[in-house]
């Protein structure tokens, strides 16, 4: 190997790429070439070759000749010296990769501008399809540059449609798509059409999006045509998008048109694209003008089987001022025998539009478990002074995640935070519920008597650099108290779980409201301490926190995410809020980042120990489960916290669904990250078909590539009910529970495990009754898909309850 050195032995400065433009030796510079065995240098000055030479020299397959003869004959070109036509050997190139280089000849050297129409004719008809790419780019370019050839403005047009319609290669659609954006609106209609029907480019990874950004701006010349172009595009998104680009015309026009298109299409699918499409472009807007043929639209969408539609629909006729819609979604939000999802999205609806007559049906909605997040977080929204006497009295019996969106709505307010640190004061809310987060909300109220109510309850927070290192410092010692095995990462996982992660991801669980930790310096505890105890020192812009101030008197703090003419939407540490911007009073960047400050006070020093272990870890580590944790169990959205082959395991409307349509060759298990010890587990579950097999691990530990190790509540024909140790000893307890199944429709399925003893039930049958000192004590809990032929098991309304007595609840 030779390599040419000659830059390094000159003492270049600038060899490890300085970024100190200083420091760049412009007198000499480098290039290196690598090969192999005896090499033959050939010296040569492209400067002084003739037009002919460097022709050939732009066609052959030294890229470095051939890079540097175009850029001279573009020079020459430029200067008027250059005499040798480069169009003229064209027709007779064979070779793809020579055609590329004459094309790319041929254009930086006018060609094109020369009256060199044929190219483009053999170009859009080449067997190549980078030829015929690159041959859409250049006549767009000369289309643009040339506004005098008669031929191209002809002939292009035309030749671009017919390659939309009818090229077999995504490459030279690519091309397409992106040539549309640099032409007049008005000369995109016929290959944007043709575009959006090619199917086969639906899964595409740029495609779509490439079509849609040349469509865009359809809708500012014919709001009817492009609706219609948009119905019957096969690229997803392109209705959806197209219908929020017309809305964002705001004129009676655009409206009237996107109505038409809804009673226009007749399949379902359309119709939420239209839909969904009409709702983003009013997010923000609590009202918007109702268009004059809305109640048709309205009447037609009444009796959809649909229920996504037909909430949608409600939605966006409260938004624009049906009474009839108002009525309709209060009676489904108090309806406790209706849809979970379709009462959320009720919810959602009122909340949108700040339906003054709420509060009182929030306040009800307190006792219901399915609405009672919603209804706490809906509460901070309203200025409403009965809101603190609806929530203290609750407080003790709440859920940790409920307890979280209490505290939150209670520190939104300074009326409200008063009473939050006095209920703090007497003890009716423990002091370390006061998570730092919420401690930085109480202080960006900044209202005298909440601030005296807080240095009372809290203590001063302390401010100055001489401060921050002796707090780094005492938690340095607090870790190394606790010798060569300070903590315990399983329970620094949960710590971590119940203080960090509704903001931080690490492992891919968490939230994003700030960085992603998992690939920070987390080996080092001076990096770690430094970060937690002092997280001002280094803000990211794009962790800063905005405070924003409400007309109605609420304070809010979060990352910005989103502004539009309307609105504008920041992520908090508990949700993600869309304001109006005609109910901000005040909007300010802070100095200071999301990240709280004191978020170890709170802390025992063993919890400082275990949350320092855990954040250390290479890997993720399993989670023991605390009161704390324990609604992370199964959060009825993703798999955030569960471990599998996810082309066998989805969540699917609030259920865990494991399937195959062909059948597998081995078991197929999704662990949960929970440990559990004493424990009661209750869920619904559904096996299709019968026959099949299926069941719940508890206490187990995965075992070898894909296997689990440990207690399997059994389920499947015959199945049903009995105890089986998998990879271990085989059947527990061995009676057979059938006749107590309803078979392929949902059973209630209960796991109660203490110390040495199971029971399991069915239904309410009592299935197992075992106390076997050899079973492990402590594990995790895994769902199974059977190998074997076809399968589908569902699983839902998860409840877990963590050291309970040793009696079954199911039990009639």
């Amino acid at each position: 190997m030779i390599m040419d050195r000659a830059g390094a032995e000159r003492g270049d400065k600038n060899q490890c790429h300085s970024n100190d433009a200083n420091q760049h030796d412009r007198n000499n510079g480098r290039i290196f070439k690598i090969s192999y065995g005896e090499t033959k240098f050939e010296r040569e000055n492209l400067q002084k070759k003739p037009d002919i030479d460097l022709i050939r020299l732009a066609v052959e397959q030294n890229n470095w000749r051939g890079r540097h003869a175009r850029r001279l004959l573009q020079e020459r070109t430029v200067a008027g010296t250059l005499s040798q036509k480069v169009t003229s050997n064209y027709g007779l190139v064979t070779d793809s990769f020579k055609k590329l280089r004459w094309l790319w000849a041929i254009r930086v050297t006018d060609g094109f501008e020369k009256g060199s129409d044929g190219i483009f004719q053999m170009g859009f008809h080449d067997s190549d399809e980078f030829v015929r790419a690159w041959s859409v780019q250049f006549a767009i370019d000369v289309k643009a540059e040339s506004p005098a050839n008669t031929f191209i403005h002809k002939f292009v047009p035309s030749e671009l449609a017919r390659l939309a319609r009818e090229d077999k290669s995504p490459v030279v659609r690519l091309y397409l798509a992106s040539a549309m954006q640099r032409l007049p609106i008005e000369d995109r209609w016929e290959v944007v059409e043709a575009l959006s029907q090619r199917a086969e480019d639906a899964t595409d990874h740029n495609l779509p999006l490439m079509v849609w950004y040349a469509a865009e701006p359809l809708p500012t010349k014919d709001v009817e045509r492009a609706l219609k172009l948009a119905e019957a595009a096969k690229l997803p998104n392109i209705l959806n998008f197209m219908t929020r680009r017309t809305a964002a015309l705001n004129t009676p026009e655009s409206f009237a048109a996107i109505t038409k298109s809804l009673l226009r299409v007749t399949d379902d699918k359309r119709r939420l694209d239209i839909l969904n499409g009409l709702s983003a472009a009013l997010k923000g807007q609590r009202r918007a003008t109702m268009p004059g043929n809305w109640p048709a639209v309205e009447t037609a969408f009444a009796t959809s089987t649909n229920p996504e539609i037909r909430a949608l629909m409600q939605s966006l006729s409260l938004t624009f001022g049906s009474s009839t819609a108002l009525t309709s979604i209060r009676k489904t939000l108090l309806d406790k025998s209706a849809n979970v999802t379709a009462r959320k999205m009720a919810f959602d609806s009122l909340m949108a539009i700040k339906d003054a007559e709420l509060p009182p049906l929030l306040r009800q909605l307190l006792s219901d478990p399915d609405l009672r997040g919603s209804a706490l977080r809906g509460l901070g929204d309203y200025d409403d002074a009965q809101t603190p006497d609806a929530i203290l009295p609750i407080y003790a019996a709440l859920s940790e995640a409920h307890k979280r969106d209490a505290r939150n709505a209670l520190a939104s307010r300074p009326a409200f935070a008063q009473r939050l640190l006095t209920a703090v004061e007497g003890k009716q809310i423990p002091k370390t519920d006061l998570t730092a987060d919420l401690i930085q909300q109480l202080r960006n109220l900044k209202n005298p008597e909440v601030d005296a109510l807080l240095q009372k309850v809290w203590g001063t927070m302390r401010d100055s650099s001489a401060d921050k290192k002796a707090e780094i410092n005492r938690f340095k010692e607090i870790y190394r108290a606790g010798g060569a095995f300070p903590g315990d990462a399983s329970r620094g996982r949960a710590v971590f779980a119940k203080n960090c992660q509704q903001c931080h991801t690490l492992f891919g669980t968490g939230g994003r409201v700030g960085p992603d930790l998992t690939g920070s310096n987390r080996g080092d505890l001076d990096y770690i301490l430094e970060n937690m105890v002092d997280p001002n020192a280094v803000i990211p812009n794009d962790y800063l926190g905005w405070n924003i101030d409400t007309k109605d008197d609420r304070s809010i703090t979060g990352v910005l995410k989103e502004q539009t003419e309307h609105a504008v939407t920041v992520v908090t540490a508990n949700e993600t809020l869309t304001i109006p911007r005609n109910e901000i009073n005040t909007m300010l960047q802070s100095k200071l980042s999301m990240m709280p400050e004191g978020l170890l006070t709170p802390l025992s020093e063993q919890e400082v120990r275990d949350l320092i272990v855990y954040l250390r870890q290479p890997t993720q580590v399993p989670m023991i489960a605390t009161p704390e944790t324990v609604m992370l169990f199964f959060n009825g959205k993703d798999l955030s916290n569960w471990n599998g082959n996810m082309e066998v395991w989805r969540v699917e409307n609030g259920e865990i669904v494991g399937a195959s349509k062909t059948g597998l060759k081995h078991n197929e298990f999704l662990k949960s990250e929970f440990v559990l010890e004493n424990f009661r587990l209750v869920f619904q579950m559904k096996l299709t078909p019968n026959n099949a097999n299926s069941g719940v691990q508890f206490r187990s530990e995965p075992f070898e590539s894909y296997e689990m190790k440990g207690c399997q509540a059994d389920a499947g024909a015959g199945w049903w009910g009995k105890l089986y140790e998998e990879n271990g000893r085989a059947l527990l307890s061995d009676k057979p529970c059938d006749a107590f199944v309803k078979t392929n429709d949902w059973n209630t399925y209960e796991i109660l495990a203490v110390g040495s003893k199971i029971r399991t039930a069915i239904n309410g049958q009592l299935c197992t009754d075992l106390d076997d000192p050899k079973v492990a004590q402590r594990g995790i809990t895994g769902l199974q898909v059977h190998s074997g032929g076809p399968t589908e098991v569902r699983f839902k309304n998860f409840e877990l309850e963590l050291n309970p007595k040793f009696e079954l609840n199911t039990v009639k």
